[in-house]
């Protein structure tokens, strides 16, 4: 009966540091972007500078343009507290635009050329 209850309490313990574990791993492997200017506006990555689309941003809210997943994650964000989100949106290279969603924010970008 004692090792049961040791068992479980082990359990208890391990299952959620290694769902930390995992999500942590998950988090450090996405693509790191930055912001380019000081005020938030322009997005960079590999040399390649995104700004603001309101064509996207329009169509995300419309649903012509739907999230997939998250690609990235920027520069100073912690794994715990605030962070913004990279998302893919389905139809459109990542390399030509995507969705930025913060915690009160979400903007489409588009690649600057």
């Amino acid at each position: 009966m004692r090792r049961w209850i040791v068992m479980g309490l082990v359990a208890l313990v391990l299952v959620p540091v290694v769902g930390l574990g995992v999500l942590y791993y998950r988090y450090a492997s996405l693509e790191v972007y930055e912001w380019v200017d000081g005020i938030y506006v322009n997005v960079a990555r590999d040399g390649i500078v995104y700004e603001p689309s309101q064509e996207i941003s329009e169509k995300v809210a419309s649903g012509e343009l739907v999230p997939d997943r998250v690609i990235g994650r920027f520069k100073g964000d912690h794994f715990l507290g605030f962070k913004s989100a990279v998302i893919r949106l389905q139809g459109i290279d990542e390399r030509d635009g995507f969705l930025v969603r913060g915690l009160m924010f979400e903007s489409g970008y588009a690649r600057k050329d």
